[in-house]
């Protein structure tokens, strides 16, 4: 009897790697069924070797250990085209292959399984005789292709690097060279039979390092990630594949998370992504939270795709005991007829997410995209500025009731650009802000503004202080304050002429987070402003939590009060509030005479709005404030 102790030491860490894998069950993705193909083949080779080189030595019958050593070659002779199969299979479809690229990888495999299943009429693999195993002349195939799929999977890698982590690389090209060595050495020393032990250290090492890696899976709902969306995106466009791209978006996703619980939601988009590849889904995509990319091969059936998604999505979902009823939103898009490139489509993705008024199903090719094309538009624009530094600051003059003259000055940043005009902050900023970028810019526009203060843009106009727009992102960048401290006092300006004007969704969501953050640089003498108030989920706990001097009312609260008399008691009885309170009001969208009388006979402090003024650069500023003349007046009130 052989030594077998090779073999058994191969089987023992199959056992480990068969445990593992199906400790969570995996979904029916084409590397997870590679592995498992892989991984089956080397079982089965090391069990029949098991047979081999021990117990039918013991049975000593001729053509039992002439049986087990056929069914030997014929699993063992699948482990090299396996493997390849699974390096390929990371970064593409089996379908994607063209007819020549097929018939290079499967071929040599059907060439070798002919050999060793014609070997009982020409013995020209092996023989065995009186219980004693020979290589013959063949052997030589077997050991060549196997020497051609390691070939072919080490310089796929090599040329396809870019689509693969470093990590990947590294893992596959150290396994090639560990089973071409143990190839080696076993056909040397014949009795060594170490290539089912490589071959099973391999497929634990890729259970390890590779399979369901974070750069490729989303190791929460077992599905790939965004990353993997990109590079299959970028190599289906190359090859000019057409597909359905269909994004799901889960209505109210956070809600479900919060209220339900993650438990739940999980394994709500489990079930979600099994019912897709029920239906023929080739891939799923993690974009973003309660966000699903689906890639359809069919173009015939996506309407039946998208009505059995519909009837599913009609009924509740279950995990443990609870229940609930999931909507969802769905855009298709056909590629490449509607979009042909990378970035386009990723942009559409986006886009979608975040229109969250458009339709329940949508096809894009029925859709004016002017709003994507300007959103796109924007994201270049913003990168642009990041690179080159050049953007706009326009400056809005802030009327005061109680002095009946301008008070102060609103500063409002602002990109041209070459083919959409005119970019507003309140269109880039959360772009910016969602890019990273915002940081940058806004420190930026502080250096801009600080010089404006310099110049006599305030003194010069008699004008107390100017607001600045103030980021969630530059809310938690670490020595934010000493940096901005550090501008003013290289333009010698006091903290004091500075309010910086804060979203009410950046307290709504993040005031526990920036609160000490705040009150420290109102300490260092920075004013704050409640930007917005009322227009959306504002918490009365930001107000007296959060230090405000200021509180700017919604353009939409005001606008409501002029037509509704319960708006207008609600708009009234906020003004009064922050009155005690200690925090000034300023009224936003004062465009006519009808909202400035309403408001000059409430309790507010301070107006802005095209009744007042429109925004200036800095020399029309000037102009416009020498020229000012009084509301009061122009609305025939002075008297």
């Amino acid at each position: 009897m052989k030594e077998i102790s090779y073999h058994i030491a191969a089987l023992l860490l199959l056992a480990i790697i068969s445990i593992c894998y199906n400790l969570n069950k995996k979904t029916p993705l084409l590397h997870n069924k590679c592995y498992l193909i892989y991984v089956t083949a080397v079982t089965l080779s090391s069990a029949c070797a098991v047979f081999t080189d021990g117990i039918s030595d013991l049975i000593g019958i001729n053509v039992v250990k002439y049986a087990l050593e056929t069914i030997y070659h014929i699993f063992h002779a699948m482990c090299a085209p396996t493997a390849l199969f699974y390096i390929l299979s990371l970064r593409r479809e089996f379908g994607d292959f063209s007819k020549a690229e097929k018939a290079f990888l499967i071929i040599p495999l059907v060439f070798v399984e002919t050999l060793i299943l014609t070997n009982p009429l020409t013995d020209y693999v092996f023989t065995v005789e009186n219980m004693v195993y020979s290589r013959e002349k063949g052997m030589f195939f077997l050991y060549a292709i196997a020497a051609y799929y390691f070939v072919y999977a080490a310089a796929y890698l090599i040329i396809n690097r870019r689509d693969y982590q470093t990590s990947v690389i590294i893992a596959f090209c150290t396994l090639i060279a560990v089973m071409s060595a143990a190839v080696l050495i076993q056909m040397k020393f014949p009795l060594q039979r170490v290539e089912n032990f490589a071959m099973a250290l391999s497929a634990l090492t890729i259970l390890l390092v590779i399979q369901n890696p974070v750069s490729v899976i989303d190791t929460e709902y077992g599905i790939f990630n965004k990353n993997t969306l990109v590079s299959m995106l970028k190599y289906d466009f190359e090859r000019k594949k057409k597909f359905y791209m269909m994004t799901i978006v889960i209505v109210d996703f956070e809600h479900y998370s919060k209220s339900l619980g993650n438990e739940f939601i999980t394994n709500a988009v489990k079930q979600i992504t099994k019912v897709l590849f029920e239906i023929g889904a080739q891939k799923i995509y993690s974009v973003n939270p309660g966000v699903l990319c689906v890639e359809f091969p069919s173009f015939s059936e996506i309407n039946r795709k998208v009505s059995k998604l519909c009837e599913i999505f009609d009924r509740p979902w279950y995990c443990g005991t609870s229940s609930a009823m999931l909507s969802i939103r769905m855009c298709v898009v056909e590629c490449p007829e509607d979009v042909n490139d990378t970035t386009t489509l990723i942009n559409i993705i986006s886009w979608f997410e975040n229109n969250k008024e458009s339709d329940k199903i949508l096809y894009f090719s029925e859709v004016d995209n002017k709003s994507l094309v300007r959103a796109s538009a924007i994201k270049s624009a913003v990168k642009k500025v990041v690179e080159t530094g050049k953007f706009g600051i326009s400056y809005r003059p802030v009327y005061s009731f109680d002095d009946d003259n301008l008070s102060y000055v609103e500063s409002e940043l602002y990109i041209t650009d070459e083919v959409i005009g005119i970019i507003s902050d309140a269109e880039f900023s959360a772009v910016a802000e969602k890019s990273g970028d915002m940081a940058k810019i806004g420190e930026a526009a502080f250096e801009k503004i600080c010089r404006f203060i310099n110049a006599g843009g305030l003194e010069d106009n008699n004008l107390s202080h100017i607001e600045v727009p103030f980021s969630v992102v530059q809310c938690v960048q670490n020595n934010m304050a000493e940096r901005y401290l550090s501008i003013l006092e290289k333009y010698g300006i006091e903290p004091s002429k500075i309010c910086f004007k804060i979203s009410e969704i950046v307290t709504d969501e993040l005031h526990v987070i920036i609160e000490d953050y705040l009150n420290d640089l109102h300490k260092k003498g920075f004013l704050f402003c409640f930007d917005n108030f009322g227009a959306g989920k504002s918490e009365i706990s930001s107000i007296y939590n959060l230090p405000f001097s200021y509180v700017k009312i919604s353009d939409s609260v005001v606008s409501a009060a002029l037509s509704n008399g319960k708006a207008a008691i609600m708009l009234e009885s906020t003004l009064s509030l922050m009155m005690e309170l200690g925090i000034k009001t300023i009224a936003g969208g004062v465009d006519g005479e009808n909202s400035f009388r309403m408001l000059s006979n409430m309790n507010c402090q301070y107006a802005e709005g095209e009744f007042i003024s429109g925004s200036f650069d800095k020399k029309s500023l000037s102009d416009y404030v020498k020229s000012f003349e009084s509301p009061m007046v122009k609305g025939g009130m002075s008297e």
